[in-house]
Formats: C-alpha cells, structure tokens, sequence
C-alpha cells in the first residue's frame, strides 16, 4: 500500500504484491518530480521565500499566536536571518 497527498486529498492505493507497490511509489515519485500532482500551481507562480515569509507564515501563524512578543526577542533574529539567505529563492528550489 501507498499513501500520498493529491490536491490537498489524502490517497490510499493496495498493490498484490510488494514488488507492484514499489514500483508505483517509484512512479509516483517522478510524477511529483515533474510537477504532475498539484502540489505547484499550473502557472508555476511560485513565491519567493520571502514573499512567503512575510505575506504566509507571519501574518497567519505568527502573529496570530499569543506569544507573539516572546516570538519578537526570541525568534526574531533567526526569521531575519533566513529571509536574508533565501529571500528571492522561488520556495520550489529550496530544498
């Protein structure tokens, strides 16, 4: 059996023998190498890391959260730090 994530869907898949269960997980594998399961949009507009970082993660988890000021003397400084390496890298490439 295989399980993987399609378009936000949990999917499950029963092989007879082992052997056929590897070789669909092999080709399962190329088909999210290629982009061919949904996890990237169809126009490749993909964010930039920082793009993400400020628009995505902080606005909806971070600042939301109640520990927010902790966040601010804590982890502050290690979020400025990572969007500085990898702030104009498409989140497709990092890997």
């Amino acid at each position: 059996m295989i399980r993987y994530k399609m378009n936000g869907v949990h999917k499950c898949k029963s092989f007879p023998t082992i052997e056929s269960a590897v070789e669909a997980k092999t080709a399962r594998e190329v088909d999210i190498a290629r982009g061919k399961l949904g996890f990237l949009p169809s126009d490749r507009s993909v964010p930039t890391f920082k793009d993400y970082a400020e628009n995505v993660y902080l606005e909806n988890y971070v600042k939301p959260n109640p520990s927010y000021d902790c966040w601010l003397h804590t982890e502050q400084w290690r979020f400025k730090e990572l969007v500085s390496i990898f702030g104009q890298s498409q989140l497709s490439g990092i890997y």
